[in-house]
């Protein structure tokens, strides 16, 4: 996904709206492959291959992703924003601090709210994991925009994507509950 945003010094759009619709479908395209190739897998290994108990397996499965996103998220803060910052401030200072990526920060949360809505069954306390991990990713992503990051050279208002976010909040919750369904009655 962070490969994806530097396409924009190419492809330079000339409204932000355009942008964020370009990065949020690129980036919904590679979240869902990965979770349709991990239900292909579940679908035909797993469910083959004879496990007396392969619920749990799925649901350590899906514990580990969604732990390993965490993981991940966190040191992208701490590590990716907080290193281009000092590498922007000190060493290219042409390029000056970076901009938030709206696109990239909701489909993150998008894709933990899929691997919630595909795990609950399997595992009926990743939704308290889940808000336990959105609290403090909150309060991590909270500071590093105060410290990492300035406002938008281009204004754009939030209130004319909301049809799009919803529909990305309810697509990603609708194929989970369809693959979660999938999976159980397979």
């Amino acid at each position: 996904p962070r490969l994806y945003s530097l396409f924009r010094l190419v492809e330079r759009y000339e409204m932000p709206r355009h942008e964020v619709y370009t990065l949020l479908i690129r980036n919904i395209f590679l979240k869902i492959s990965i979770i349709g190739i991990l239900c292909y897998y579940w679908l035909n290994i797993v469910a083959q291959a004879g496990e007396e108990c392969w619920e749990t397996l799925i649901g350590q499965e899906i514990y580990r992703l969604l732990l390993m996103d965490f993981v991940f998220s966190l040191a992208d803060s701490f590590l990716g924003e907080f290193l281009r910052r000092l590498i922007g401030m000190q060493f290219i200072t042409s390029s000056g601090l970076q901009e938030f990526d709206i696109a990239r920060n909701v489909l993150e949360l998008i894709y933990a709210q899929t691997l919630v809505w595909i795990g609950t069954f399997f595992c009926p306390l990743l939704p308290f994991i889940q808000m336990i991990t959105l609290f403090i990713m909150f309060y991590v992503k909270n500071i590093s925009l105060m410290m990492n990051f300035q406002p938008p050279s281009k204004a754009w208002r939030a209130s004319q994507m909301m049809t799009f976010f919803i529909f990305l909040l309810f697509f990603p919750s609708f194929s989970g509950v369809l693959c979660t369904l999938a999976i159980t009655i397979w």
